[in-house]
């Protein structure tokens, strides 16, 4: 790629040059997405952006999370979306919120009743358990939340461990006092903006 190579550790000379995929793909890549556009489509990236062009093409991305609690994280700078396949329990999209990334849904039938209030999400900070977003918070975590600064009416939804409402009700919320949440293990709460 004209970037990459191995070093001679007792020289420091280039023993080798290596191509790194992502960095040869870039101007293919990059020309994909301006002709999806150009037709008026949309398109979803799979895997972090991993170069500065990519990442400003802002195409929305998500990582895959089915294979191990690792790969994520590498994609936290540009996406908090994870991919986890075909598994349709609610532990899947309470692992994903471990990993500080929201499930990208497969299907349409999950029997679990969190899935439509988890979006639309525009992420401010995403932290272990807990994702506070310009339209929502989504936590794990007994605590006290807010958007800082800001007095909102919102809706305050607790999901048990299968994933099943089990508590709504309106709330006011003041950046400064902070609304709090108790859960249980393997619960989560959804505080969404009105």
């Amino acid at each position: 790629d004209g970037r990459s190579c191995i070093l001679d550790m007792e020289t420091y000379t280039i023993k080798q040059e290596v191509g790194i995929t992502t960095l040869l793909g870039e101007k293919h890549r990059l020309a994909v997405i301006d002709k999806v556009r150009a037709k008026g489509g949309t398109l979803m990236g799979n895997g972090p952006t991993t170069t500065r062009a990519l990442l400003e093409a802002k195409v929305q991305r998500m990582v895959e999370i089915q294979h191990n609690d690792y790969w994520a994280y590498q994609g936290l700078l540009d996406t908090p979306l994870g991919y986890a396949s075909s598994n349709r329990e609610f532990t899947n999209v309470t692992r994903a919120l471990r990993m500080a990334t929201l499930l990208v849904g497969t299907r349409r039938d999950y029997e679990y009743d969190a899935s439509p209030h988890l979006y639309p999400l525009t992420p401010v900070e995403l932290h272990h358990g807990y994702i506070l977003a310009k339209e929502r918070i989504v936590t794990l975590h007994s605590g006290s939340y807010a958007w800082p600064g800001e007095t909102v009416r919102a809706t305050l939804r607790i999901f048990d461990e299968a994933g099943r409402l089990t508590r709504s009700e309106p709330v006011t919320i003041d950046g400064a006092k902070r609304l709090r949440v108790e859960l249980q293990p393997n619960q989560i709460a959804v505080i969404e903006r009105d």
